[in-house]
């Protein structure tokens, strides 16, 4: 049917469909290569990402408390840092249980275990959660305060959404539009964040030197 980074997708409507691959300890051996190179590098990379944050915001709360508590978009960010965090590591040692659990099974001449839908329903969930979350990570490194309004974050994201759905409707390669979206998601911030600090550091020069001062640059 498609196909996901190196791997094959296929579908059939068989009621007892024969097995693809046959040898339950390389069919596992292929699923965790797979899952390393982007379910789990994803969740590892968000995971650190938010805790440094949230030691951050620690740090900056003990040193200056009430400041700290009166920015209210600061207080929500990391909170859904927090969330997103203690998902991400329930969602890894999840995964690396059922890894220890189908690797003991196909030892003893099983086949790997089921993923629960429960497991997969609360993925569905927290998926777009932990999209959000990283997305506004990355424009607040880059946009200022006042430009980081909820009608810009939102518009943000929907363009990314209908980006990602483009790029499924073109079938590009994962990695190629892995790239994409970071350069939308990174590049594209810091590129309007350095425009913009280039711009007020000119028109202060300008008021500068209105007012009679000799310009310093």
């Amino acid at each position: 049917m498609t196909s996901w980074d190196n791997m094959l997708i296929f579908y059939t409507t068989a009621e007892n469909p024969i097995p693809l691959e046959t040898d339950e300890a390389l069919r596992l051996e292929a699923t965790h290569k797979a899952m390393k190179r982007s379910w789990l590098s994803v969740h590892i990379v968000l995971g650190v990402l938010f805790l440094l944050n949230i030691i951050f915001y620690i740090a900056d709360l003990v040193k200056q408390p009430l400041t700290v508590i009166a920015d209210g978009n600061a207080l929500f960010r990391n909170a859904l840092f927090a969330v997103v965090l203690v998902y991400a590591c329930v969602a890894v040692c999840s995964y690396l249980q059922w890894r220890k659990e189908s690797l003991s099974a196909v030892e003893n001449g099983g086949f790997c275990m089921p993923v629960s839908p429960n497991t997969r329903r609360f993925q569905k969930i927290f998926f777009p959660i932990e999209i959000f979350a990283g997305l506004w990570f990355c424009l607040d490194r880059f946009l200022p305060d006042d430009m980081l309004t909820p009608k810009v974050f939102l518009a943000f994201v929907a363009f990314v959404f209908l980006l990602w759905l483009l790029f499924q409707k073109l079938h590009l390669p994962v990695k190629a539009c892995g790239a994409i979206l970071f350069f939308v998601v990174a590049m594209v911030p810091m590129f309007y964040s350095m425009v913009s600090l280039s711009l007020e550091v000119e028109k202060a020069r300008e008021n500068h030197t209105s007012h009679g001062a000799t310009p310093m640059w």
